[in-house]
């Protein structure tokens, strides 16, 4: 389920960006029916996501299919720290 709902975001993204695209390169206008079709079905498809993403964290999942997107630690340059600790050294 949530892979169908995955791919319905992509394709919401997918179709707005393409709408916009294609207004911008003149291919399709701003009001033909093709580029509210885009809009309207892209949106939908933004909107059926975020939904599912509300549910499921509001749910308690710990294992959230986002999981991979979270901030990490930024990593320690020990370099750096060796150096600064290498010039307070008393060697005399």
């Amino acid at each position: 389920m949530t892979t169908l709902i995955e791919i319905i975001g992509w394709y919401g993204t997918v179709a707005i960006v393409g709408g916009y695209a294609l207004n911008s390169f003149n291919i399709i206008g701003s009001n033909s029916l093709l580029y509210q079709i885009l809009n309207l079905t892209g949106a939908i498809g933004i909107v059926a996501l975020s939904l599912s993403l509300q549910k499921s964290l509001s749910a308690g999942h710990s294992q959230c299919h986002l999981d991979h997107y979270r901030p990490r630690r930024p990593r320690q340059n020990h370099f750096l720290v060796s150096v600064f600790e290498f010039r307070n050294l008393d060697l005399i």
